[in-house]
């Protein structure tokens, strides 16, 4: 299975520190990502904005700061941050979204709204999707680049605590 998700305002969830996430039974799903056998591709795209948002307090953004550069370790993480200096890019008008891929069948795509989750069953709408993931990862830094943004904000979040 192969996760792609981009996230405009707060850590995606397979990735958020119990500290930040504040729900336990979040954490209990992650192990779709660090499982010993067929763990999960899961692709990120998140907006710098998630890595400056004090969710939590300084503390909570450092160790989630330190949690995402190590996941970016992992061989089936990738994780890629749009930079603040991209003013407008495909994810400003919208929430959050993830689409999941599955070898056996079609993906499935899953919408944040103001209101609820909601999932994306057909087709077309997967398949534009998929599209808007594309054009934000192109928006995205590269991922040696990412990683020094991570970093960056990290000891922001250090120096903070």
């Amino acid at each position: 299975m192969r996760l792609r998700w981009f996230e405009p305002h707060v850590v995606p969830g397979l990735l958020q520190t119990e500290a930040y996430a504040r729900v336990r039974a979040r954490m209990d799903r992650q192990v779709v990502l660090t499982r010993e056998e067929d763990p999960a591709e899961f692709l990120a795209v998140i907006d710098e904005g998630v890595l400056r948002r004090p969710v939590g307090g300084a503390k909570v953004m450092a160790e989630q700061a330190d949690h995402l550069i190590g996941a970016t370790g992992w061989a089936n993480v990738v994780i890629q941050v749009i930079p603040a200096a991209t003013a407008v890019h495909a994810g400003v008008n919208g929430g959050g979204f993830a689409i999941a891929d599955f070898e056996d069948g079609p993906g499935l795509g899953y919408l944040e709204t103001p209101l609820r989750g909601q999932p994306v069953t057909d087709h077309k709408e997967v398949a534009a999707l998929a599209v808007a993931f594309d054009r934000l990862r192109a928006e995205a830094l590269p991922r040696a680049a990412s990683l020094a943004l991570l970093e960056e904000a990290a000891q922001t979040w250090s120096t903070a605590t």
